[in-house]
């Protein structure tokens, strides 16, 4: 049998839920049917990766001004060179540049985007917004298909960007349970008695101050510490608000660790407080860990994983009163938290990762 070569594209393989839900997709994808390499955009300083030897991967390590047009001759040549039938790239930003590779260079190759975060907010962080919005307006209708990992998304990408309904499919991120259960089940040495936990980039979207100020009233009544996990441009100005709460001793940002699964199954609380996301794979991970978890109702995704009081408690996006009263919540109430863990337990084995990738596998 041919087997069909996939090729995967995105900027890096830096600590990230895209990133995770890529190398998961991987990992998974039939091998007797298809043949997947991976070409990686920029520069990639933490690239780290689970992936076998045998899964190709090439770097372009492409970084600076003008960028994104630089990019567009090489990725063709290696395109050219390993002539994938089917082309498969995350994030807006690593769909454009192969969208506009195929633009320029008349490529025969079929084009599935995956959408994995809220565009209309997140192209605000970036220059020449207002070019990138056209840009995807544009140039996604002409893939081949689009995968949003939440129905929020593909609202998102009718409703701001008119991208045709037709050519999205939504499809969750799914988790490797039995390898997620493994890495929590390792021995560990929790730096805190109890702790409230975070995951995720140290990035204006995570929202870390508006923890940080929750937490400084909150450690005030209880004796627990924060661990924020990740690693980020945020880093230095997290440490002052550190040192200008008063906080020292009690908040750990240790940085991108190799396996946040033994930290979120030691932990007390995980609190997502996000601006807006796509999918958020913690949120899965920190149920799959059975650890209670709060989230606000950012756009994207949260809504679609948590059902409130049930399997994790959902509070308005940015409302810091709200946020502080159901980790108390939880804090003061630990039967409530251990009914929450179980149900979230149980309902999280609907994002098995080998059922998701039979989803992509029918795209292809």
């Amino acid at each position: 049998m041919n087997k069909q070569k996939v090729m995967f594209v995105i900027y890096s393989l830096g600590v990230g839920g895209a990133e995770r839900a890529l190398v998961n997709i991987i990992k998974n994808l039939d091998k007797n049917k298809f043949f997947p390499q991976l070409v990686l955009l920029a520069k990639d300083t933490t690239f780290k990766t689970e992936l076998s030897e045998d899964i190709p991967i090439t770097k372009l390590g492409i970084e600076g001004r003008l960028a994104t047009l630089r990019m567009i001759i090489p990725l063709a040549k290696v395109i050219n060179r390993k002539k994938p039938k089917i082309i498969i790239s995350f994030m807006w930003g690593a769909n454009l540049i192969v969208l506009l590779t195929n633009f320029f260079m008349r490529l025969s190759t079929k084009i599935i985007l995956c959408e994995r975060i809220h565009a209309g907010e997140d192209i605000k962080n970036y220059r020449f917004s207002s070019i990138k919005k056209i840009l995807i307006e544009n140039f996604y209708p002409k893939a081949d298909a689009i995968v949003a990992v939440s129905y929020g998304i593909k609202k998102n990408l009718t409703e701001e960007f008119k991208i045709p309904e037709s050519k999205i499919k939504v499809i969750y991120n799914g988790i490797d349970l039995k390898h997620i259960e493994s890495l929590a089940s390792v021995s560990f040495q929790p730096p805190f008695k109890k702790y409230i936990i975070a995951v995720g980039r140290l990035e204006k979207q995570k929202n870390y101050p508006l923890l940080l100020k929750i937490f400084a009233k909150v450690s005030k009544e209880h004796n627990i510490g924060l661990v924020i996990l990740g690693e980020g441009k945020e880093r230095k100005n997290l440490t002052i608000l550190v040192r200008d709460l008063k906080l020292n001793g009690k908040v750990l940002m240790p940085g991108a660790v190799s396996n946040p699964f033994v930290w979120l199954a030691s932990g007390t609380v995980f609190v997502l407080c996000s601006k807006y996301e796509g999918f958020p794979n913690v949120l899965l991970e920190a149920m799959a860990c059975k650890i209670p978890a709060v989230s606000t109702r950012c756009p994207t995704g949260p809504e679609e994983i948590i059902t409130d009081g049930q399997t994790g408690l959902l509070v308005e996006n940015n409302n810091a009163e709200k946020l502080e009263e159901v980790i108390l919540k939880l804090l003061n109430n630990p039967s409530l938290g251990e009914k929450l863990v179980k149900q979230a337990f149980e309902e999280v084995k609907r994002w098995d990762i080998k059922r998701i990738t039979k989803e992509y596998e029918s795209l292809l």
